[in-house]
């Protein structure tokens, strides 16, 4: 099995689409739907635990305090793959889907993930990474083409701000998720430019 653990909104379906294209990968789960709430099951079929066993299938669950509680001992059994992406980006993402959902949890799952970024392979998904790099931590044979993007958000005046660097646009349309994020940066900066990003416009 392999296991992807990710916060909300990182490139979570480009990574798992890229996996379960490759010869072997039979199977997908939402590992939240073994009992801690539903989800829609977009790749694959839903199959209870016992019909897991035996099976080459890629896991899922979004980073909270659950997944992070259990998170070291599925990395003791399976090889875990963690997608990355500029938070602010994320955070954008998140917004323009879900404008009325609070993002205690959010938030929340961003610190989680830190703690938990050295139990797998991260991936950061918009800086080109190098897929063929994941298959062979998975133990796959590299497949050889790269995943489209998945799930692609609409496109809004935030995307357009964020491809600009507009800070004051970002200031005026996120509200205080602008500010949450500045806070932020030192708890997330230091991860960041260890796997490779730079400059990122929220940063000071």
């Amino acid at each position: 099995m392999i296991f992807v653990l990710s916060q909300w909104h990182t490139g979570t379906w480009t990574t798992i689409n890229y996996l379960y294209r490759h010869d072997g990968v039979d199977g997908f789960q939402q590992v939240c739907a073994w009992g801690r709430h539903d989800h829609n099951h977009r790749i694959g079929p839903s199959l209870s635990v016992r019909e897991h066993m035996g099976r080459n299938m890629v896991l899922h669950d979004h980073m909270d305090v659950a997944s992070r509680r259990y998170a070291p001992m599925l990395a003791h059994l399976f090889p875990v793959v963690i997608p990355m992406r500029d938070p602010l980006a994320s955070l954008i993402t998140k917004v323009s889907r879900e404008p009325d959902d609070p993002l205690d949890g959010y938030w929340s799952g961003w610190r989680h993930l830190v703690e938990v970024l050295g139990l797998g392979h991260v991936v950061p998904v918009d800086l080109d990474p190098d897929w063929p790099a994941v298959s062979r931590h998975c133990g796959l044979q590299p497949s050889g083409t790269m995943p489209p993007p998945t799930n692609v958000s609409a496109r809004r005046a935030l995307h357009a701000a964020y491809a600009t660097r507009d800070v004051e646009a970002l200031r005026e349309g996120l509200g205080g998720a602008w500010g949450t994020l500045r806070r932020m940066e030192g708890h997330l900066r230091p991860l960041l430019e260890a796997l490779g990003y730079r400059d990122l416009v929220w940063w000071s």
